[in-house]
């Protein structure tokens, strides 16, 4: 029986330059009185969603044009 060598692959990043999503630190808990919920290192948050502030939702996304805002408003959605 001979043992075949497994051949070595490199790997190269798709989009290179693109930085590493931002982390918190490791181990840290809801600053709730009582709460034991262990944050993710992506939480920039110092509480769970529980007892997080409420805060104003951000839309994100592609920006329309303002022409196609006005026809929105207005209630014209097609032109003729």
């Amino acid at each position: 029986m001979t043992i075949q060598a497994l051949p070595i692959y490199r790997a190269t990043s798709i989009h290179p330059g693109i930085r590493p999503n931002r982390t918190f630190g490791q181990g840290r808990t809801c600053d709730a009185l009582g709460c034991t919920t262990r944050l993710s290192v992506y939480n920039r948050s110092t509480s769970c969603s529980v007892h997080e502030e409420i805060r104003a939702y951000v839309v994100r996304g592609r920006r329309r044009p303002r022409e196609e805002v006005r026809r929105l408003a207005t209630g014209r959605a097609h032109t003729s």
